[in-house]
C-alpha cells in the first residue's frame, strides 16, 4: 500500500488565506486524487494543531532560557559547556552563565560526588 502525500499545514493554511479553497481540497497520492470534505481537512488540521501545540511545549522545557529561569547555570571553559569534573582543573578559568548574566570565576577546587 502507498502511502498518500498530504498537503503541508502550511500550504493549506496559505490555499485558504488566498481563497482558492472552498468547501473541498485535493488530497494527492500516487496518481489518484481524493475529494475531501470538510469534516476530513478540520480533522488535518486539528490533528497538525495538536502535533505543533506538543512541539511547541518540547521546545519550551528544553529552551537553556527557561533552564535558567529554574536556577541552574551553565559552566563553560574555552567557549564548551562542562559536563563533567575530568574537564576541569584548579585554575582554569571558567564562564558561569545565569539567569541575569556571566560570572567569569577560576577554578581553586574540585570534588567529586563521592
Amino acid at each position: 500500500m502507498k502511502k498518500k502525500k498530504i498537503i503541508p499545514l502550511v500550504s493549506l493554511i496559505v490555499l485558504i488565506a488566498l481563497g482558492i479553497i472552498g468547501a473541498t481540497i485535493y488530497c494527492f497520492n500516487t496518481g489518484d486524487t481524493k475529494k475531501l470534505n470538510n469534516d476530513e481537512i478540520n480533522n488535518i488540521i486539528k490533528n497538525n494543531t495538536k502535533h505543533i501545540d506538543t512541539l511547541k511545549i518540547k521546545l519550551d522545557l528544553l529552551n537553556p532560557e527557561n533552564i535558567l529561569d529554574k536556577g541552574y547555570s551553565i559552566v563553560y571553559k574555552d567557549n564548551k559547556i562542562i559536563k563533567d569534573i575530568k574537564d576541569i582543573n584548579i585554575s582554569d578559568n571558567i564562564n558561569i552563565v545565569v539567569k541575569t548574566g556571566k560570572i567569569n570565576a577560576n577554578v581553586k577546587g574540585v570534588s567529586n560526588n563521592e
